[in-house]
């Protein structure tokens, strides 16, 4: 059933006639029955949603189909796009395209896509398939004859966008496989950056610039946030992901790429946006907050030092004393700020989502913190607040974006609590 704030976006958004239905997981389950007499579609539950207002909305769905499980995802383009997704045989009432595996929903201009079709990763048609696998993986590793004929299991899986697999069992490897550019920054990245004493950090074992596809050291462990949340979990054990990240700050950064000057104001203002396109009554808190956050870069020099770019406790490997950071797809020059803001931040979102103890947020802060101080002598509180409070407002979307119930009170709750960190971290009275 479609929810009472996603049929007011619908609503609003005329130029996506399909966005409705996508939004709806019980009425698209049943046109995806009416479509696909054949396969037994039991189940399905929609995890993540893509949403550029009036250009397309992307909605990525599981389903349980005849005993086995089944990715499906779906994009609402306007009616005049829809010629322009690859393969689509027109507008029609209803129309199946690449052997049953794509559907065109000429009404809705919408064109759903089965799992290991994907519009942009052309390579998973050849993942999926063993003999093409086979050959794709003797390229890739020719000095790896174990794994050509590994199994290969998903991991991550971002339609149009990134597809992270495991291969193998014994002797384990990753694949990634990317839609667009970010191939070359992931590839370079990964030779860019090097493991240095307990800080791991995994290596490029071959890549195909045809596919966009790398194979990276597999690196074992237990993921830090899944840690975190149990209750016996010590604080103390984050002093040295802490000291680990003041390592990772050390590295030369000569060879990560430099974003563009105002990366982070520009997309705290593109958060702002978002929010305001989900919930109106939000926009002008949201658009408030992001330009208080800017003020304070506007007289910056751009930092040069070498970042995560994405870190928080889910890119955390533990394991005994040894840790590994995971995805360096976007590191690059930057403001360590930023990386110690993007884990505080998930933090904060986690304990906003019931998912870590609020209590613990705080010692769970100062123990980060105080690994990181030891290991590099630097560290801002006001820094570190401006960085958390821009990070939440990005996150602030992603109760949409990840289908979580009550939508508008979540988007509200994290930016209220963004609002907070930044009035307390900066002495900005926030509205």
């Amino acid at each position: 059933m479609l929810s009472g704030a996603d049929a007011e976006l619908a609503r609003r958004d005329s130029r996506l006639p399909g966005l409705a239905l996508l939004l709806d997981p019980e009425a698209f389950a049943a046109r995806l029955r009416r479509a696909w007499s054949g396969r037994e579609l039991v189940s399905g539950t929609s995890a993540y949603v893509r949403y550029k207002p009036g250009t397309s909305c992307l909605v990525a769905y599981r389903f349980q189909a005849s005993g086995s499980t089944l990715d499906v995802y779906a994009k609402a383009v306007p009616r005049e796009r829809l010629g322009e997704v690859r393969g689509s045989p027109g507008v029609g009432e209803l129309a199946a395209a690449a052997g049953g595996r794509r559907l065109v929903l000429g009404e809705e201009a919408a064109v759903v896509f089965a799992f290991p079709d994907d519009d942009k990763i052309a390579v998973l048609a050849r993942l999926g398939d063993a003999e093409g696998r086979a050959a794709l993986l003797r390229k890739l590793l020719p000095g790896r004859p174990e794994a050509w004929e590994g199994r290969v299991a998903t991991l991550r899986y971002k339609p149009e966008r990134r597809y992270v697999a495991v291969v193998g069992e014994g002797t384990r490897l990753v694949l990634k496989a990317y839609a667009g550019e970010e191939f070359e920054t992931a590839q370079s990245n990964a030779r860019a950056l090097r493991s240095c004493g307990t800080l791991r950090l995994a290596r490029r074992l071959g890549r195909s610039r045809r596919h966009r596809i790398l194979a990276l050291e597999w690196l074992s462990g237990g993921l830090l946030r899944e840690a975190m949340g149990r209750p016996d979990f010590d604080p103390a054990r984050l002093g040295p992901i802490g000291a680990c990240l003041a390592e990772f700050h050390r590295q030369p950064p000569d060879r990560l790429p430099v974003p563009p000057r105002g990366k982070d104001v520009e997309a705290w203002g593109g958060a702002a946006r978002a929010i305001g396109r989900l919930c109106p009554r939000l926009a002008g808190r949201a658009t408030t907050l992001a330009g208080r956050l800017a003020a304070p870069l506007a007289e910056d020099s751009p930092a040069a030092r070498a970042i995560h770019g994405d870190f928080d406790a889910s890119q955390v490997l533990v394991e005994g004393e040894r840790t590994a950071f995971l995805d360096l797809d976007q590191a690059a020059r930057g403001d360590p700020a930023a990386d110690l803001g993007g884990f505080v931040a998930r933090m904060e979102r986690d304990a906003l989502g019931r998912r870590l103890p609020a209590g613990r947020v705080g010692p769970f802060v100062e123990s980060l913190m105080e690994g990181y101080r030891e290991a590099s002598g630097e560290t801002s509180r006001a820094r570190l607040a401006l960085f958390t409070a821009g990070n939440l407002l990005q996150m602030a979307s992603e109760p949409f974006r990840l289908r979580e119930p009550d939508r508008p009170d979540r988007v509200e709750e994290t930016l209220a609590r963004a609002e907070a960190v930044f009035r307390a971290g900066s002495g900005f009275e926030v509205a």
